[in-house]
């Protein structure tokens, strides 16, 4: 925060204030409010983007008083009716995006912390669950399964569920899958499983 308003105070002194002569060069140099607006804005918070709005506000105002800046015109209402423009426009601008940053940023803390319950029901579950693709690859496998098939989770994410499956359920237990794929429809099945010591298994 603290950098943000010194490059806010920078800025204005450059771009805003009397303390420098106003020529036509330096008219342009208002752009430069946008690199630290948006900065608060993307990377802080509306706090930040609001006291950034209210600095540049600030500036552009004693501009406008001593008669110098980027808004002199022929008149002062014309001078001031170009702070105003300038104003509204920085502060809808600026708060409208961090308020956009502010909520996506939540959404995402409540997303992390939704997976994070989650994986912690899937990796405690008193039940084996996997997660498969669609060439019934294992891609997600809870400790439960390992328990019970006797193979580490590593070994079972390089294997299809029907090399599970003793060869003579294999191929029922292939068709049912490609079914399920192309109708979209789910399927419950018992097969035989071979564990690592050759002794079979009903799952």
């Amino acid at each position: 925060a603290g950098t943000i308003v010194a490059a806010t105070i920078g800025v204005g002194i450059i771009a805003f204030s009397p303390l420098i002569e106003q020529t036509g060069y330096r008219d342009p140099l208002g752009f430069l409010a946008l690199p630290p607006l948006l900065w608060a804005a993307l990377r802080c918070g509306p706090r930040d983007t609001a006291t950034t709005a209210l600095i540049f506000s600030g500036f552009a105002a004693w501009g406008v008083l001593a008669g110098s800046g980027p808004f002199l015109a022929a008149t002062f209402n014309e001078s001031f009716l170009l702070f105003v423009m300038f104003t509204i426009g920085v502060s809808i601008a600026g708060l409208a995006v961090s308020a956009d940053v502010a909520a996506r940023r939540r959404l995402e803390g409540k997303l992390r912390q939704q997976e994070q319950i989650l994986r912690t029901m899937f990796s405690q579950a008193i039940v084996g669950i996997a997660q498969i693709d669609m060439a019934g690859r294992f891609s997600l496998v809870n400790n439960r399964l390992c328990e019970i098939v006797r193979r580490p989770a590593p070994q079972l994410l390089q294997m299809r569920i029907e090399d599970l499956a003793v060869p003579e359920d294999a191929p029922y237990l292939r068709d049912l899958l490609q079914q399920a794929v192309q109708t979209g429809e789910g399927f419950a099945i018992e097969f035989r499983h071979v564990l690592p010591d050759g002794s079979r298994l009903w799952l």
